[in-house]
């Protein structure tokens, strides 16, 4: 108990050489492809909306130009031709749509034009906040990522600079494998 407090505030000093945030994120994505997909969904789900429905309008406005091309020239090289030039021309006007312009654009005083991505930019980074802390940097993930390799690991190397040499490296050892069973199985331990 008297040297927790002297721990605790070493450890807030010194957290990025214990603790690699970079490293903590980059691996919950590449380990759980499934969070990423859920970010991007949860992120982009008015992007994706508008894309789909956007892509029906523009399709349709395009195909009527492709079947009046087909109607003066019916060569059967057309339609796929015309289809994928359709494909290719509405996703492009899509995209356009979604992140130009950057920044709002005022047009002749009537209204205001902006990406749609970029006009939610102030909802979106509290989307991915939210996300980010409930999914990827929550305390059962950082504990986790604290207490990686044991005896190897940061957290023991820290342990060991910052306590009384006294102290035998099986202690260090298991306080290092505690954290590591809290993180793996926090609903054991809803005190902390």
């Amino acid at each position: 108990p008297l040297l927790l407090p002297l721990v605790l505030g070493a450890l807030q000093d010194e957290i990025d050489t214990v603790l690699d945030l970079d490293h903590v994120v980059l691996s919950a994505f590449v380990r759980d492809k499934e969070v990423l997909v859920d970010l991007f969904q949860k992120v982009g789900r008015v992007e994706l909306e508008f894309l789909v429905n956007s892509g029906f309008g523009f399709g349709f406005v395009l195909g009527l130009g492709q079947m009046a091309a087909w109607a003066v020239k019916p060569l059967s090289w057309t339609l796929p031709v015309a289809g994928a030039l359709v494909g290719y021309v509405t996703n492009w006007i899509a995209i356009k749509l979604l992140f130009e312009p950057a920044e709002p654009v005022n047009v002749a005083d009537l209204f205001v034009v902006q990406g749609l991505f970029e006009s939610r930019q102030i909802e979106v980074s509290d989307e991915f906040g939210d996300f980010m802390q409930k999914r990827v940097l929550n305390s059962s993930s950082l504990l986790k990522d604290l207490s990686e390799g044991e005896e190897q690991g940061e957290l023991f190397h820290f342990l060991r600079r910052h306590l009384p040499f006294p102290i035998p490296a099986h202690i260090l050892k298991a306080a290092v494998a505690a954290i590591a069973e809290v993180a793996a199985k926090p609903e054991n331990y809803p005190e902390l």
